[in-house]
């Protein structure tokens, strides 16, 4: 069990976030979204947001990869289309707003497909539309948000 329960911690310091960051910035960001879908009047749930979150970026909001940034990994092409910095984008509040505005627009986009809307975040409206896909990632998002919804969220 001791061997467990490190291997579970070392994972969380090699992927760049405690654990008691990743679980404060699971709660911010649940509590978070619930108040943005709210206001929004979105279809999407939470589990769906945390579920993305998780496999994006481990629920770590400094994460920069390929030129994606912070929690939701947002596409540097997409914020200069919103008119949002790379820097602004770094900021939890921003990150979240500009992810679920944009999952918002995919669920009319898509008449509330998730499996069409997740696959669209992921790979942007265009390549999806030509067609590409990435089931590795679409399995990951959907096993990770029925975690999230035996959880209670």
């Amino acid at each position: 069990m001791r061997t467990i329960l490190l291997c579970f911690m070392l994972f969380f310091i090699v992927a760049g976030t405690s654990y008691a960051d990743r679980q404060y910035w699971l709660n911010w960001t649940a509590h978070e979204s619930w108040k943005y879908l709210t206001e929004t009047n979105s279809t999407l749930s939470i589990a769906t947001i945390l579920a993305i979150v998780d496999v994006e970026s481990n629920f770590n909001p400094n994460n920069i990869t390929n030129d994606d940034y912070g929690l939701f990994q947002l596409n540097a092409n997409n914020l200069r289309v919103w008119g949002v910095s790379k820097k602004l984008a770094l900021d939890p509040e921003v990150n979240l707003k500009c992810a679920i505005d944009f999952l918002n627009h995919l669920c009319k986009v898509y008449n509330q497909r998730l499996t069409d809307v997740i696959q669209a975040y992921n790979l942007g409206e265009t390549k999806f539309n030509l067609g590409a896909r990435v089931p590795a990632y679409l399995k990951k998002v959907l096993t990770k948000r029925r975690k999230y919804i035996k959880m209670g969220y």
